[in-house]
């Protein structure tokens, strides 16, 4: 298996993280079916997938971290450990206390930037 290969054929793929990627529920810790996007931590923060934060943070994750190497990189790295860290801490409540404040300004940076907070459907891979 190689570094990005979340379904086990082989290849290092970016396609390959919308495979392994599903949508977690914050409040059980629990994997949901099929299909989301991710971002567990902010999901975890936030309390939901569909809010204008996490929004803001799926716009910038498809729009500027996936046009790079480095940030599909990123991209890999986080969809590896994020959701076994979100499942382990995402429902301690000093775990969202850590993260709200640096994704708050992270959001407010982005948004200043003219990242978008609307209603947002990840970007087909």
């Amino acid at each position: 298996m190689s570094f990005g290969d979340f379904n086990g054929d082989g290849k290092s793929n970016y396609t390959d993280y919308k495979i392994f990627t599903t949508q977690i529920d914050p409040n059980s810790g629990e994997f949901g079916g099929g299909g989301g996007g991710g971002c567990y931590v902010a999901t975890a923060v936030y309390g939901s997938y569909d809010c204008p934060e996490v929004w803001t943070l799926r716009r910038f994750r498809d729009n500027t971290l996936a046009k790079t190497w480095y940030g599909r990189s990123f991209i890999h790295l986080y969809y590896a450990v994020s959701p076994t860290i979100v499942k382990l801490f995402g429902q301690e409540e000093w775990f969202r206390n850590l993260w709200k404040p640096e994704l708050d300004r992270m959001v407010e940076r982005l948004n200043e930037s003219g990242v978008d907070n609307m209603p947002y459907t990840d970007r087909k891979w």
